[in-house]
């Protein structure tokens, strides 16, 4: 991979050190003049190109608002939605931040798995009484 080797692609002579959150893309500081206006960020070591990964991995961003992350989720549009969403496109529709959607979700599935606990253990309890009975 590009990590892997640390070279940039357009200049082989250059090393990567140069994030680009809107293209999600690795080039060098020559690259990163033609990308003006995006968010880009600057890192010292593969390392910390491996770390950049791993955050745009685990973060969710705007189909919309590429740069931007999402952490609102639209119930009209079935989607997640970023800062610029809520206020330009999804303004007047239902809006429920993720956070709060998840501890939701985690709870109805906690109680789920509970009562699927419970019908386990009846069952079992069960398969006993009529071997031993």
């Amino acid at each position: 991979t590009i990590v892997d080797d640390g070279v940039c692609p357009s200049h082989p002579e250059e090393s990567i050190n140069v994030f680009c959150y809107t293209d999600k893309s690795f080039m060098c500081l020559k690259c990163s003049i033609q990308h003006k206006g995006h968010h880009i960020t600057a890192f010292d070591s593969l390392d910390d190109a491996r770390d950049i990964i791993k955050e745009v991995n685990s973060t969710l961003f705007c189909s919309k608002h590429k740069e931007k992350t999402c952490q609102f989720y639209c119930e009209v549009e079935s989607r997640p939605v970023c800062e610029t969403c809520c206020i330009v496109s999804c303004k007047n529709h239902d809006i429920s931040e993720i956070n709060d959607l998840y501890q939701e979700c985690k709870q109805e599935l906690d109680a789920l798995h509970s009562q699927v606990s419970t019908v386990n253990d009846s069952t079992r309890v069960r398969s006993i009484l009529k071997a031993t009975g």
